[in-house]
């Protein structure tokens, strides 16, 4: 193979590689359904790129069909570059507009970037990285395949060296005056004192001692969840809802997250850029429903399978 010399890759480039391969490759395209958590198979209905409406642009937008449901996922392609303000936000309001239109009948938002990227930004419900794309790729092992390996590492290099986690100092304050609320009234869920927060830090994780691994408690503020989430248990969830349904407390529902499955409340959706004294009702509201999850675990974890049980000690709680 000769040598290749690449230079300036932007997310462009990985939006026509990704729109590519979904459109002349069954075998990927089967694996991206994967990855955004669908069920196989699914029927390729259309792919469109830069799609531009009132609520903003999706980098791509891809269209599937399966036994009645159609799912259109929104993409979000960053190599360096922050997200605007409420960016994750305004990509779940154009899904639901096309949900109200008639278009699909569920969505998924999807970050694509470097996981060095991907890893720092919440807000989106799925994440592909640009390392998940090289071990695709990689595995076929033909010329064109290691072409577009050497293209996206390219991109890795880009976003390693250019990106760095930009403060905002409006989310940054809200997420302080958080801190600060629920370490006065719900001190038990143990809420990490924050540092400096990009605007799109938007997923508030509690530590409370009592969770393992993989169980995690997480108010997610601009969609009105809270949320005890199981992680990698989606599959799980009609056993699931057999077995503790009855359980529940009124107000709680259980639902999937993507790869996870949750047992949930619904509660305001916040913006971080209200007033925070605006908005405090609804913080004390959705830590009452944090506190409440948290206790529902206590008392039935006793009877969740292994991978889910109570840590009655704190070892090994979940820190990451």
């Amino acid at each position: 193979m000769p040598k290749i010399e690449l230079r300036g890759v932007t997310e462009r480039d990985i939006d026509l590689l990704i729109l590519e391969e979904l459109v002349v490759s069954p075998e990927f395209c089967d694996w991206f359904v994967t990855r955004v958590g669908l069920e196989r198979p699914q029927v390729l209905e259309g792919v469109a790129r830069s799609v531009v409406t009132s609520k903003g642009e999706s980098d791509l937008e891809v269209t599937f069909y399966r036994e009645g449901c159609r799912t259109r996922v929104l993409v979000e392609d960053k190599i360096d570059a922050a997200l605007q303000p409420r960016q994750a936000e305004r990509y779940s309001q154009r899904g639901r507009d096309y949900i109200s239109r008639g278009e699909c009948d569920q969505i998924v938002t999807l970050l694509v970037g470097p996981k060095s990227y991907v890893d720092s930004v919440s807000g989106f419900q799925r994440r592909l990285t640009y390392e998940d794309l090289v071990e695709w790729f990689s595995a076929s092992g033909d010329q064109r395949s290691m072409y577009k390996v050497q293209l996206i590492k390219t991109a890795i290099t880009r976003g390693e060296n250019g990106w760095r986690m930009v403060p905002d100092a409006v989310a940054t304050g809200f997420w302080q005056n958080y801190w600060k609320t629920a370490s006065s009234i719900a001190p038990g869920l143990r809420m990490p004192r924050p540092g400096s927060k990009p605007a799109t830090s938007t997923f508030i994780y509690f530590k409370p001692h009592q969770l393992r691994k993989g169980v995690k408690l997480v108010h997610k503020v601009p969609y009105g969840n809270v949320d005890l989430q199981f992680d990698g248990q989606a599959e799980n969830v009609g056993q699931f809802v057999t077995r503790f349904q009855a359980t529940l407390d009124a107000g709680m529902a259980i639902a999937r997250a993507g790869k996870s499955l949750v047992v949930r409340i619904a509660v305001d959706p916040i913006s971080l850029e209200s007033r925070f004294a605006d908005v405090e009702p609804s913080i004390h509201a959705a830590l009452r429903a944090a506190q409440s999850l948290l206790q529902w675990y206590e008392r039935h974890a006793s009877e969740l399978p292994p991978n889910m049980a109570l840590n009655p000690t704190g070892a090994d709680a979940h820190v990451g």
